[in-house]
């Protein structure tokens, strides 16, 4: 009888897809997966493999993986040629669920900026004291949202998503600048509940988000090892899937963290990708 001992030790030894190792980790030895992205923009960039296969639909828009790496890219330059924006610079998504959302939290990290999922549902005196608290130099939002926090002090440079129609053509094929990022910078700032007091913007590191999505990948193929299948190998394709993702959770709450796998969960090679439907 195979047990589950030995399933998690042939899934995890040296030459599989998920082979365990140590390494130090902000000076702390720790088993981590020898074979991963080191960055949310290496981890997009495998998507090219997919090319046209459906990623994300949105009512009667559908993005395959090429056409949505090719919006990120066109937007990822318009942010650094347009609007400044710098590795390490925060920048805000105050908007609703909508593919535009899902863009631009791809292109904010292909910028080096930091992701800040600010709450679709916050008052203008929200929205002042995150922009307070996090300093972000772009706010990217939606009408009905931009509308609400308009005339309030402190608010940064603002990008209207209902806007990015020209601007993205504008910069279409082109290539944005490379950014070099550390695993353990900054991928993403999600904000706590503020059930007894302001909002507390929580910073996820790139290892964690990249992380989240491998472990979620070897937990199925653990599954299936445990059923008499092999192992996969590094370079070899894992079974394919028909899986799909309902995002239902608004994309700013820490739910909406499935948006961040989606990527990790469709980059392993040969597996058909999900599609999100916003």
């Amino acid at each position: 009888m195979i047990t589950r001992d030995d399933t998690t030790a042939a899934l995890s030894a040296p030459g599989s897809a998920f082979e365990i190792v140590e390494e130090e980790v902000r000076g702390v030895r720790m088993p981590v997966f020898r074979h991963r992205a080191r960055s949310l923009r290496e981890l997009l960039e495998r998507t090219a493999a997919f090319g046209e296969r459906t990623y994300l639909v949105d009512g009667t828009v559908r993005l395959d993986f090429r056409t949505h790496l090719e919006l990120v890219d066109a937007l990822a330059v318009a942010l650094q040629e347009d609007f400044a924006v710098r590795p390490g610079d925060r920048v805000a998504i105050f908007a609703a669920n909508r593919w535009e959302w899902v863009v631009a939290f791809w292109a904010v990290t292909t910028a080096g900026g930091v992701p800040a999922a600010y709450n679709g549902f916050w008052t203008a005196d929200e929205v002042a004291h995150a922009t307070a608290l996090v300093e972000p130099v772009l706010l990217i939002g939606d009408g009905p949202r931009l509308e609400r926090v308009r005339g309030i002090d402190g608010l940064p440079a603002v990008l209207d998503l209902d806007g990015i129609g020209p601007l993205v053509e504008a910069h279409r094929g082109d290539v944005p600048a490379a950014v070099a990022v550390d695993e353990d910078d900054p991928g993403v700032l999600l904000f706590t509940s503020g059930t007894t007091g302001r909002p507390k913007a929580v910073a996820t590191p790139h290892r964690a988000l990249v992380g989240f999505g491998q472990v979620n990948s070897s937990r199925e193929a653990l599954a299936r090892v445990h059923a008499g299948g092999a192992a996969p190998r590094v370079g070899e394709p894992l079974p394919l899937s028909d899986d799909i993702v309902l995002v239902t959770s608004p994309l700013f709450h820490r739910r909406g963290r499935i948006l961040r796998r989606a990527a990790a969960r469709a980059l392993r090679s040969g597996t058909r990708p999900r599609r999100h439907h916003a």
